[in-house]
């Protein structure tokens, strides 16, 4: 984005699913062995990436649509078969890992602020060699609500020790957006993940990328951060 002026990050936040890593072929894989155990036909990788994004039990309450089942049950299974297959297929966007790179050597702190189950979001992280970028992940907990409620990105600022004014939220989706506006955070949205860019447009980021890598066009330049 040549031109494009934003305030130099203190720090960014990134989302995981359709950011950082595509996971639907694994997603899909859990969601159809859930929907076996139960009798129900199986779903297309397509129809799964429109249920990603608000969490592991907004995600069962989708695939399941109208079939009547404990919820709570359905999440287990579908939690217990995803733990077995969160690294067959996912993998980083391409130029994920060279950009985490560049951001590391220009002393960006980074963390992951993501709607995932903590322990998953963890294990893929480290699973796929990205651990030595982010100090901070905050997935899914007991007692934090989820994006877009401003609680895990608050978190994973406090962890950093940045504040939000400042500091960056990157990601694909509406949450993204609107847990940066509800923080403080300059929000910029990616295009290739979940969301449609019409709806990221309308809900008024500072700026859409269409690529991961696009992320260094807005900070090669001189910096003049404030971490104070």
């Amino acid at each position: 984005m040549p031109g494009m002026e934003l305030p130099y990050p203190q720090s960014i936040c990134f989302d995981l699913d359709g950011t950082l890593v595509d996971s639907v072929a694994d997603l899909t894989v859990a969601c159809n062995l859930m929907l076996e155990e139960v009798g129900a036909g199986p779903l297309d990788e397509s129809t799964v990436r429109g249920y990603i994004g608000d969490g592991a039990r907004k995600l069962v309450e989708r695939a399941l649509g109208g079939i009547e089942l404990d919820i709570d049950h359905a999440l287990r299974r579908f939690r217990h078969h995803y733990a077995a297959h969160l690294l067959d297929h996912t993998q980083p966007y391409p130029g994920v890992s060279q950009t985490l790179e560049r951001l590391q050597r220009m002393e960006i702190p980074l963390a992951v602020v993501t709607n995932k189950p903590h322990d998953h979001a963890v294990e893929i992280v480290k699973g796929l060699h990205l651990e030595r970028f982010f100090p901070v992940v905050v997935g899914a907990r007991p007692g934090i609500p989820v994006k877009p409620a401003p609680d895990m990105l608050q978190t994973a600022l406090e962890e950093l020790g940045r504040k939000a004014e400042g500091s960056w939220m990157v990601g694909d989706s509406l949450n993204d957006i609107k847990v940066a506006h509800a923080v403080g955070c300059t929000a910029i949205a990616l295009s290739y993940g979940i969301g449609r860019r019409a709806d990221l447009q309308a809900a008024d980021p500072a700026v859409i990328l269409d690529h991961f890598p696009d992320l260094l066009d807005l900070l090669e330049r001189d910096p003049s951060p404030d971490p104070s």
